[in-house]
């Protein structure tokens, strides 16, 4: 490919600009890379052509604040071509692409797979973006106060003047629209018995699913959903934008994962869990975050009368985000089991926040045979990074997985797209919708591990996770 220098050079000085008037500095005159280190032929002759006139072309200053929140400065001559690189967008002079990595044993799995490998432009695309929806946002302080708004307690070090928010309006704004198009797009294929059927069988079930599970308040403040957290937020906004008096009641939203009944939701699994060491507990601050089962997986079907309750399982592989909280009534316990759902993410995650992101719990394992791929293209169930030749394992917890994208570290895929993805799947017919929703069983979420030859086909997985990395 070709390396888009001059778009690039753009891109990074808009970044650098932002950056040094955020953190207070009066914007001027400032030399190039090139011209602040001026290399010698001898050193010129590692960088390829257009990286040349990249480096021509960008802002150096040796006292600027840190280019980004994720990452510092260009490096200089001495660092520019190294192998070990941590916590930057290391660029490929040969295929002309760029990944960030957070440390660098990571590269194992970008050179086993070759993913998360994008145009460097792509990737100062993203960061603009991020600015622009003031996910990432600079301010002239250089400290900032422990708030959800920072990364747990193992941020990383350079920051600067850069402040980074779990979520953002934008992202709730998304997941609204995003789970009501997935109840319109339902709704609209419900047969005509499903008024009065389903009625009776909400009924029966103690609940009615044209009012959410979460739209009481007195519920969200029960199951300890924090109003400032997202999913506070997106409780709140749904229960009033989502919740109508003449909407049919129904209760599957995809194969097997349906609402939860109130005092399901009411009894969030995470509910009496805090922060597992001692100095995070001692905050000043709502916290932590926790994890917020918002749809269960049901053993039954949509066919099926009352909903079952969800099974329980233990992640495998573990959920990091859930492994640094503990029960407030024991201080050391091992990975609990939880039910089986959509759960969203917490905001304890190291330098992984966002919690708009989620992960689906199945309540099985899927992927030892090695034929499945996550969202991201790597083989399920594996992990490269403990193992130059890795080989695949049981999992039941990575079909939405935590990925590198090659812009920021690891993340769960946003809830948004999740949903956006179940919606598209009802609207062309791949999820057949009866009186109580989508219909199936939580076990059609296995279709793409059988086939005539034991192998997956390329349509197997599309519905479930084609297109969720951002």
């Amino acid at each position: 490919g070709r390396f888009h220098f001059e778009l690039c050079a753009d891109l990074y000085n808009r970044i650098f600009e932002i950056g040094w008037k955020g953190s207070g500095r009066t914007w001027g005159q400032l030399p190039t890379w090139w011209q602040h280190f001026q290399p010698t032929d001898a050193e010129a002759s590692h960088y390829h052509s257009w990286m040349i006139e990249f480096l021509k072309h960008v802002y150096y200053h040796p006292d600027s604040p840190p280019f980004f929140y994720y990452v510092g400065n260009l490096s200089s001559g001495e660092y520019l071509v190294d192998k070990h690189v941590n916590g930057l967008a290391e660029f490929d002079q040969v295929s002309c692409k760029a990944t960030f990595v957070t440390h660098c044993e990571d590269n194992l799995d970008r050179i086993n797979t070759g993913y998360a490998w994008k145009p460097l432009e792509e990737i100062y695309g993203a960061y603009l973006a991020m600015i622009a929806s003031r996910k990432v946002e600079p301010s002239g302080r250089w400290e900032w106060e422990t708030d959800t708004d920072q990364l747990a307690n193992n941020p990383i070090e350079t920051k600067g003047p850069w402040r980074f928010h779990t979520y953002t309006p934008t992202d709730v704004q998304l997941a609204v629209v995003a789970l009501q198009a997935l109840l319109d797009a339902i709704e609209a294929r419900l047969p005509p018995s499903a008024t009065i059927a389903t009625a009776r069988a909400a009924t029966i079930a103690g609940t009615v699913t044209s009012t959410l599970p979460w739209a009481d308040p007195r519920v969200r403040e029960e199951a300890r959903i924090l109003p400032t957290s997202f999913a506070g937020a997106f409780c709140a906004a749904t229960a009033t934008t989502c919740t109508t008096t003449t909407r049919r009641p129904f209760r599957y939203l995809a194969p097997g994962i349906r609402l939860p009944t109130v005092a399901e939701f009411r009894a969030q699994p995470f509910r009496d869990y805090e922060y597992a060491v001692p100095l995070l507990r001692e905050l000043p601050h709502l916290r932590p975050i926790r994890p917020t089962l918002l749809l269960v997986a049901d053993p039954g079907d949509s066919s099926s009368p009352p909903p079952s309750p969800p099974p329980t399982v233990v992640p495998s592989p573990g959920i990091d985000r859930n492994d640094f909280i503990t029960s407030r009534r024991q201080l050391s316990l091992p990975v609990p089991a939880r039910p089986a759902g959509l759960y969203l993410s917490d905001d304890n995650h190291g330098n992984r926040a966002g919690e708009s992101g989620c992960h689906l719990l199945l309540p099985f394992s899927i992927g030892e045979q090695g034929w499945l791929r996550r969202s991201d293209g790597t083989i399920m169930g594996t992990d490269y990074a403990d193992d130059i030749l890795p080989t695949p394992g049981n999992t039941n917890s990575e079909l939405y997985p935590c990925v590198d994208n090659g812009c920021v570290p690891g993340r769960h895929v946003p809830i948004h797209q999740v949903l956006q993805n179940w919606a598209e799947r009802v609207r062309e017919g791949d999820w057949e919708v009866v009186e109580n929703g989508v219909l199936g069983g939580i076990g059609k979420w296995r279709e793409g591990i059988r086939s005539r030859c034991g192998r997956s086909t390329a349509y197997r997985w599309r519905f479930i996770s084609e297109g969720l990395i951002a």
